[in-house]
């Protein structure tokens, strides 16, 4: 399939980048850095901590062209059949853009019922209303004053937009969409954020298992002539002169294979939590705070 359209910035967040969990945008804060240099012989361990991150990437694998046993040529290339994958998908699917998905393991990844949202039509009829510029002002206090502001507002304008998106594909699939508007959970609320205030979606399918959204996703992009391209472990990102990343060599169980990409490489590999070297080096602390971690 092809579709010569431009697409747009928003268009494709809509479905991809604010339910992706920014995932793929976190990537860009968190490149190595150089191990900055101990002050004094009495550093604090902070400052130990916080240097102990300058190698968690590594070095990119050198593999030979001879070693790459097939060649391929996409539109679009997402890397990640997760929450951020799945959406992506569905929505070049609904762009009718040429895409491969490639995971890295033999089945898309599970996903959790809920999802963040604010001020969508579900919530709104609850009488619940954010003050977003109150909201973005908490979460960045939150962030010791440390978050990207533009980041964070691309979910706050856009996560009713996604929902608006999401909700009559999982409707159609016999998912129910109701709001939690139990201000007593256990997780609490505030007078600028009701942390329940997401959505759920309960459901079996024809085998009697649960239904889960990203189960609903993988069949709205069958239906469409899309598929998942499993077992593509990504090895390494393929760059042209500029620096502009134009592909991606990816292990496979017939040996490497790349895939060239003419709009370009998304990535929604996931969260960093789930990365212990990634997570040590680009917020050291977390080891120091958190004492259960379910990444």
């Amino acid at each position: 399939m092809k579709n010569t359209a431009t697409v747009s910035r928003r268009s494709f967040l809509t479905g991809a980048g604010a339910l992706a969990g920014l995932a793929a945008v976190s990537m860009a804060g968190c490149a190595p850095q150089a191990a900055a240099p101990a002050a004094t012989e009495t550093a604090s361990e902070g400052s130990e901590l916080a240097a102990t991150g300058s190698d968690w990437l590594g070095a990119a694998p050198e593999i030979a062209e001879g070693d790459i046993v097939e060649t391929r040529d996409t539109e679009l290339l997402i890397i990640g059949a997760g929450n951020g994958g799945m959406a992506a998908a569905a929505t070049a699917a609904d762009l009718g853009l040429d895409f491969t998905l490639c995971e890295k393991t033999e089945s898309i990844q599970k996903t959790r019922h809920w999802f963040g949202a604010i001020n969508t039509k579900y919530t709104k009829a609850a009488g619940a209303e954010v003050d977003t510029a109150k909201l973005l002002n908490e979460f960045t206090r939150y962030a010791s004053g440390q978050a990207d502001q533009r980041v964070v507002r691309v979910w706050i304008d856009e996560s009713a937009e996604v929902t608006d998106w999401l909700d009559p594909i999982l409707t159609a699939a016999g998912m129910t969409c109701a709001f939690d508007n139990d201000i007593d959970h256990e997780t609490g609320g505030t007078d600028f954020y009701l942390a329940p205030m997401e959505h759920y979606y309960s459901g079996k399918d024809e085998a009697g298992e649960a239904l889960e959204r990203n189960k609903v996703l993988l069949a709205y992009i069958n239906e469409r002539g899309y598929d998942v391209t499993y077992s593509h472990s990504l090895a390494r990102l393929v760059q042209d002169e500029s620096g502009r990343v134009t592909g991606a060599i990816f292990e496979t169980p017939e040996g490497y294979v790349q895939i060239n990409s003419e709009k370009g490489v998304l990535l929604t590999t996931g969260g960093y939590t789930s990365n212990a070297d990634m997570l040590r080096g680009c917020n050291p602390m977390v080891d120091r705070c958190v004492t259960l971690q379910y990444g």
